[in-house]
């Protein structure tokens, strides 16, 4: 979070985009979005086919990402942009989302709403950081938006915690509950480091992909020794091959957008427009569990 001139040149060139562009920016930043609450209910489906679907939040992640390291590869190497050598800080971007296994477990217990609102929490507070170490503007109008997100955000936590009730034959203490939240919201932190550090890759490895593979590598060897430790096999089922082809597509089209989309709009615009596709999504995923008279976690 220093104030490096990557970070400045990023902000100057947001302010050069046209409104044409940040609308066609807006839209593409909620797809991202739609795409990670759809990714979310498929990693829960994959998650609760596993005799330890607590162990197994951390290694479907890392699954996807090892299966994302093939297309990666063959894309990072046709590409012919230039590369130089990019900022060691940035290296470890893919270390700061570690904690992304919390949001599967959380939101099998508190929905997919709960999860991503808490999510959001996190994100605001990062994100309004990242741009005021950087030098962008916060406007009265900005500052009043991220309030209004902030009461909006703990009014729908109180109601939908206090409304929801687990089917799980095992219901998680409020302690743990809490801490599965504490963990979200650092989540959702994370994921804007790790923006502001595929941002500076994407100017130093020229592309996308590039950044995405870096990503990757990075947080599986910080995750493998959680793996190693832990000695549980990890367990597939043939049948669900179109969701790991989806998670897969999905970790290569987020990673590679987000290094590419907060270069023309501030970090708070990208991540409100990243989170509002994630909400709408996951209000409609509750809605569909709801209407078939059962949880979440018992209709995947």
């Amino acid at each position: 979070l220093d104030d490096s001139p990557e970070k400045g040149a990023v902000l100057a060139e947001a302010r050069e985009t046209s409104m044409l562009g940040k609308m066609g920016l807006f839209f593409w930043a909620c797809a991202v979005g739609v795409s990670v609450s759809l990714d979310g209910k498929s990693k829960v489906i994959l998650n609760n086919h596993s005799r330890q679907p607590q162990m197994h939040a951390v290694q479907v992640p890392f699954l996807v990402m090892a299966f994302a390291l093939v297309p990666l590869s063959v894309a990072s190497f046709v590409s012919r942009a230039e590369m130089k050598s990019p900022p060691p800080r940035a290296c470890f971007a893919g270390a700061c989302t570690l904690s992304s296994f919390a949001s599967v477990l959380t939101s099998a217990y508190v929905g997919f709403q709960v999860t991503f609102i808490v999510q959001l929490l996190g994100t605001m507070c990062m994100s309004a950081l990242v741009d005021f170490m950087s030098k962008d503007v916060l406007t009265g109008t900005r500052v009043i938006g991220v309030l209004c997100v902030f009461v909006s955000a703990g009014l729908l936590i109180v109601g939908d915690l206090q409304s929801t009730t687990s089917t799980q034959s095992e219901e998680l203490s409020g302690r743990t509950k809490f801490l599965c939240m504490v963990l979200v919201a650092v989540t959702g932190a994370g994921f804007v480091v790790q923006a502001s550090g595929n941002a500076a890759l994407k100017e130093a490895l020229g592309s996308p992909f590039r950044v995405a593979l870096l990503c990757n590598v990075v947080t599986m060897l910080c995750w493998a020794p959680m793996l190693a430790v832990a000695n549980e096999p990890m367990q597939m089922e043939l049948s669900d091959w179109p969701l790991w082809v989806y998670s897969v597509a999905q970790n290569i089209f987020y990673i590679s957008s987000m290094s590419v989309i907060p270069k023309h709009l501030s970090y708070g615009a990208t991540f409100v427009s990243v989170i509002s596709g994630q909400l709408i999504t996951a209000t409609v995923l509750d809605m569909l569990d709801a209407s078939d008279g059962s949880t979440m976690v018992r209709s995947s």
